[in-house]
């Protein structure tokens, strides 16, 4: 059976939406109110996916940059999604994306340490997340950075997920 709803004021429902995102704004002990996702569908069906880096793990260093530059537009648009968190991360990593195996010990060693303090921070975060911190060691050589790479992939997906049940609502210019 569907719910019947009267038509009511744009005042109204924006009311309505602060309050239902008010609720999930405050997680007992969850670092995020909502999971960082891409919306699809029309605006009577609206689909929510998590945006999560979805590459496979990197086993060689060509792999290594092309996962590299997917987790770094994942980690972009997790760090400005002001739904998720309590208020938007503007923090940026200066190591350029990688070309070269220095270029990529310096963008994992730069990312982990980066990735590690954003997840412990409360000013970003309702509850710090202290499950997802990454723990390899740093990137010196062919093996560690892809080692490195990698679990920073797996990281932050685990760290974007780690949300409230249920989905704020965020009103978009139509």
């Amino acid at each position: 059976m569907s719910l019947k709803i009267r038509k009511i004021p744009d005042h109204a429902i924006y009311g309505l939406i602060a309050a239902h995102n008010l609720r999930l704004r405050a997680p007992p002990t969850l670092p995020h109110a909502d999971v960082t996702s891409l919306t699809s569908g029309d605006y009577q069906n609206p689909v929510a996916t998590p945006y999560i880096v979805a590459g496979a793990d990197a086993t060689t260093l060509a792999g290594a940059y092309v996962l590299a530059a997917e987790i770094r537009a994942v980690r972009i648009a997790h760090y400005a999604d002001a739904m998720a968190h309590r208020a938007a991360d503007a923090t940026v990593i200066a190591a350029p994306l990688p070309s070269s195996q220095g270029t990529l010990n310096t963008w994992a060693n730069e990312t982990k340490a980066n990735l590690n303090t954003h997840e412990g921070s409360v000013v970003v975060h309702f509850n710090a997340d202290a499950t997802n911190t990454i723990a390899t060691a740093d990137a010196t050589d062919q093996a560690t950075s892809i080692a490195l790479t990698n679990a920073i992939k797996a990281k932050l997906n685990a760290h974007i997920i780690n949300a409230q049940a249920g989905q704020t609502i965020e009103l978009v210019s139509a």
